[in-house]
């Protein structure tokens, strides 16, 4: 999970960078978003849910650390927004629907879980 946190700066936050980008892809037209779909991403975030219920208690979560922009705790909200904010956008797209519901077996009467 630490992968995807804000670090001191932006550019060295590689897997913030990552998370921030899908979030302005997920924005795209109808062709990028079936792109993301062909590449099972919707339903591959949507398995990283459990991340957010399974972290760890964060150690000093409002200290500042030297060189850091945020907390902590302010890391970790923004994170969880921002997740939350791709996850939501996309779920918004019938075609990442039914992707999911494939995924799962839902569409299919079988319900295989997450």
């Amino acid at each position: 999970m630490k992968f995807l946190e804000i670090e001191s700066t932006e550019e060295l936050s590689n897997g913030w960078m990552l998370l921030c980008t899908i979030n302005l892809l997920s924005m795209g037209n109808d062709s990028l978003i079936d792109s993301m779909t062909v590449a099972s991403l919707p339903s591959t975030l949507v398995k990283c849910l459990y991340l957010f219920f399974d972290l760890p208690d964060i150690e000093q979560p409002d200290t500042l650390q030297p060189g850091c922009e945020f907390t902590p705790r302010e890391s970790r909200v923004l994170l969880q927004k921002v997740f939350v904010q791709v996850c939501v956008f996309l779920a918004s797209q019938l075609e990442i629907c039914l992707e999911f519901f494939d995924a799962v077996g839902w569409a299919s009467g079988r319900a295989s879980g997450l």
